[in-house]
């Protein structure tokens, strides 16, 4: 981890390069600044962010949002 600011959540191998990044999961790489990725386990590459202001996530088994109402 070498951006300013960046931060590598949990997992392992995350690679954190973009300032005020943030990269979660299982090999992870950012190189982008402002750019949050979530790299499931599903594979042994990572997933690797494209550009900057990005918000990049791989979850092959389904992805679920809740609000105060519920799943939507």
């Amino acid at each position: 981890m070498s951006g300013k600011g960046s931060v590598a959540v949990g997992g392992e191998g995350n690679e954190v390069e973009g300032d005020w990044s943030v990269g979660m999961g299982r090999g992870s790489k950012v190189s982008h600044s402002g750019a949050f990725v979530w790299s499931d386990s599903s594979e042994e590459t990572g997933l690797e962010s494209d550009g900057e202001n990005r918000f990049m996530v791989r979850a092959k088994g389904g992805v679920a949002f809740y609000t105060g109402e519920g799943r939507i």
